[in-house]
């Protein structure tokens, strides 16, 4: 279907093809629609972290 493909150079990591991405943002915007409507409130945060500090940050809502 060449929606996406893995390499070894980076395990686990996803690399999307043009048709998989817009796939993907379909579904995303789907979900996020919806979970606006249930009052749901967005929020980013980083992939990596020091654990000392994570108390605080789940801890702002």
């Amino acid at each position: 279907m060449d929606l996406f493909h893995f390499q070894d150079e980076a395990p686990g990591m996803v690399f999307w093809h043009p048709k998989g991405w817009s796939i993907y943002r379909v579904l995303e915007d789907y979900i996020r629609a919806k979970q606006q409507e249930a009052g749901y409130k967005e929020i980013n945060t980083p992939e990596v972290v020091d654990r000392k500090g994570m108390g605080e940050i789940w801890s702002l809502g």
